[in-house]
């Protein structure tokens, strides 16, 4: 839970509307779905199986790409709060991707017309709960706790109103980690004040840097197999290639079409490539689920966490590498 809420910590809240997540979430979630169908056998749970993969791919991790926009002085640049908030709202539209793959997984289908509208009403309900809770009912509360400026009570809220979140999410059908990451949306500096601020960043630095995510990523490590490398090498080199492709061209397309030249726009995409820990826990449900077998005689099924997992590094590698090129040899500022 403090695992999902911490991204959301940290993302500021900008619309923008002169840029649209349709484009960069929409070519990686369709090739995804497309390379599913391609390479699982058919079977009962193909079509959950597909859709896990696109939503893998459709999912941006920034952490990576924010770090080295701030080394080159870049993060509050035009290009790099497009990044920030484009990457906050393909969290948002993953996890709801996410409501609707643990909905296939329970129905073992997709949904028909008429449960696919129940689904999207339960997920704008609890974003309409989620948000008139956050701008009008949370700042009256946080008005008497930043006259304490006590980042502990400030800390103490954001576990209760995740906990809260998660249970809304869970009565509705959606996955609780669907309200773990929106209650971190509403922890900003200006709601809690800079002090408080500050301070509950460190706490959950400590408590995700230094105990939880080493102790997840260590259990993700653990169910993983590296010989997904030997046994479906053509399925991997080709997930890692459309991950990367289809995020560059959808995200970098989108920004061209609203008016970013070609470098913005090339920045835009290449930061938009990694994937990070809303990508692991969804294929992490997925795996609880029951959804890949290991025991499957379907050799991409049954490796199918680790391509996942093995796709994420790869990503999370090379798009760094890339964008720190296009940084270093831009010759205008962005």
């Amino acid at each position: 839970m403090i695992l999902l809420a911490f991204p959301a910590f940290h993302k500021p809240v900008e619309p923008l509307p002169r840029y649209s997540e349709f484009f960069s979430d929409s070519a990686p979630l369709a090739a995804g779905i497309a390379l599913g169908f391609a390479f699982l056998e058919d079977g009962p749970q193909q079509t959950a199986q597909a859709l896990l993969v696109g939503v893998a791919l459709s999912i941006t991790a920034i952490a990576a790409s924010a770090k080295i926009l701030q080394e080159f002085g870049l993060l509050r640049s035009e290009a790099g709060r497009v990044l920030i908030t484009a990457a906050l709202f393909d969290d948002i539209f993953g996890l709801f991707l996410l409501a609707l793959l643990s909905s296939v997984i329970a129905s073992g289908g997709l949904p028909g017309p008429f449960a696919f509208a129940i689904l999207l009403a339960k997920v704008i309900t609890f974003f309409v709960v989620t948000g008139l809770l956050g701008v009008h009912v949370y700042p009256r509360i946080s008005k008497q706790i930043h006259r304490r400026q006590a980042a502990e009570i400030e800390f103490g809220a954001l576990v209760i109103v995740a906990l809260g979140y998660g249970f809304l999410a869970e009565i509705l059908g959606l996955h609780w980690a669907v309200g773990a990451f929106m209650a971190g949306l509403f922890m900003e500096r200006a709601r809690i004040g800079k002090k408080p601020h500050k301070s509950m960043r460190l706490m959950l630095n400590a408590l995700t840097a230094g105990v939880l995510g080493p102790l997840f990523f260590a259990w993700i490590g653990l169910q993983a197999n590296l010989t997904a490398i030997i046994e479906i090498p053509v399925f991997l080199v080709v997930l890692i290639v459309v991950a990367f492709v289809t995020k560059v061209l959808g995200g970098g397309v989108a920004a061209v079409a609203i008016g970013y030249g070609r470098q913005e726009s090339a920045i835009i995409g290449v930061g938009l490539a990694p994937r990070g820990e809303i990508m692991i826990v969804v294929i992490s449900v997925a795996l609880a689920a029951g959804l890949i077998d290991g025991g499957t005689t379907d050799p991409v099924a049954q490796h199918l966490f680790s391509a996942l997992i093995l796709m994420a590094l790869a990503n999370t590698v090379i798009a760094p590498l890339v964008l720190r090129f296009l940084l270093r040899s831009r010759s205008s500022p962005v």
